[in-house]
């Protein structure tokens, strides 16, 4: 018997969007990761393309260990998957349909 990864709080919101919304891992990076330059002077969105760095600092880093450093302010993150979801061309998302993936509709 396999056993089950307990999914992180940053596992869970990629996981939501790769299911509901089809965003891939390396889309979601680009939006939610911060182009800041860390102390190897690398950004985290410049890493996105590393599977192996994502999974293992970003998605299935212990809560409590995944620095804030690492993401773009909440606010520009919320921004730029709102535009992302409302432009694409194939299955558009309004905020009701982004609420609903993300709680549940009502």
């Amino acid at each position: 018997m396999a056993s089950q990864v307990e999914l992180t709080p940053c596992g869970a919101m990629f996981d939501i969007f790769k299911r509901a919304a089809h965003l891939s891992h390396i889309e979601l990076c680009g939006l939610v990761l911060s182009s800041r330059p860390l102390a190897d002077g690398r950004s985290p969105q410049s890493r996105a393309a590393d599977r192996s760095w994502v999974s293992r600092f970003i998605v299935r880093a212990p809560v409590g260990t995944l620095q804030h450093r690492y993401f773009a302010e909440y606010g520009t993150s919320a921004a730029r998957i709102m535009s992302q979801l409302a432009l694409r061309q194939r299955n558009p998302m309004d905020s009701t349909a982004v609420i609903n993936m993300v709680c549940g509709p009502r």
